[in-house]
């Protein structure tokens, strides 16, 4: 069942069509599943008698390959990674080769079980490191990614984090209303949210789809000096964003925007655009 488990996973995940790339950590249980009892069998056939006997080397060399192929796409990484698991892992691989050879290595002695314990750690190395690496990028929490992508996704989401003079904006002239935005989108009111800890509106669901709030709904919380401001993705058009556009005056981006961007954008790269309800917001 265990390969089953593991399949259906793969499956699910080469068919599928929008997911994260950390959904991928569902894969790990089964992962390590598969290599526990693969080592154990491996062993055992490595101290009977008879060809299958050499699948424990031959995978170990095996792995190691494909930890290298891997690794060669990242240049960085592979040039000190690389060489450590070849070195360790076919060194380790020879002395099972050696040892199952020498009738004079007793199989139930210690060096083969120190070449194997050898073996294994080298092809944990770049696994472990790769996953730590999440830790000392940092900076990404929505969709974390592990490995040499993740220097360049943790700077990418820290461009949305460019959002602090927005928050700067908001803070500055949110008045009296309760709430410091309202946003069309879950992705760009949880950045503004973190940073503040001030209560913020999702008018739309976490994709901004999602019918939450209707126009009267809008109007009321206008009215009642609830929310002053609302943050829309321009190319969203539902009827609260028509409420929204209709009856709201657009923010000019010069006033809440970074200036080392040329254009406010949201958590998926497209642009938002800032409405003021409640008067004309000030520099």
């Amino acid at each position: 069942m265990r390969p089953v488990w593991f399949m259906s996973q793969v499956l699910f995940f080469s068919v599928a069509g929008d997911w994260d790339p950390h959904y991928l950590a569902m894969l790990a249980p089964a992962v390590a599943v598969l290599v526990g009892a693969g080592v154990v069998a491996l062993w055992n056939d490595y101290r009977s008698p008879g060809w299958r006997g050499w699948n424990l080397p031959l995978t170990l060399a095996g792995t190691a390959g494909l930890q290298t192929f891997i690794l060669a796409r990242y240049p960085h990484w592979s040039y000190w990674l690389t060489p450590t698991i070849i070195v360790l892992c076919l060194a380790a691989a020879a002395g099972l080769v050696v040892a199952r050879l020498n009738p004079r290595l007793k199989i139930t002695n210690g060096y083969p079980l120190a070449a194997i314990s050898v073996g294994v750690i080298s092809l944990l190395i770049a696994p472990s490191i790769w996953a730590a690496s999440a830790i000392w990028y940092g900076g990404e929490t929505r969709a974390p990614v592990a490995g040499p992508e993740a220097r360049h996704g943790a700077a990418a989401y820290r461009s949305a984090s460019e959002a602090d003079s927005l928050r700067d904006y908001l803070q500055v002239n949110q008045g009296d209303a309760k709430y410091l935005v309202a946003a069309t989108k879950a992705l760009d009111a949880s950045p503004i949210i973190l940073n503040t800890d001030e209560p913020v509106i999702s008018l739309g669901g976490f994709h901004g789809r999602d019918p939450v709030f209707n126009k009267e709904t809008l109007a009321s919380l206008v009215d009642e000096g609830a929310v002053r401001f609302f943050l829309v993705h321009g190319e969203r058009k539902n009827e609260s964003v028509r409420w929204i556009q209709r009856n709201c005056e657009q923010v000019p981006q010069e006033f809440w925007r970074s200036s080392r961007t040329k254009k406010a954008r949201g958590s998926e790269g497209k642009a938002v655009l800032l409405y003021d309800c409640g008067g004309t917001g000030t520099r």
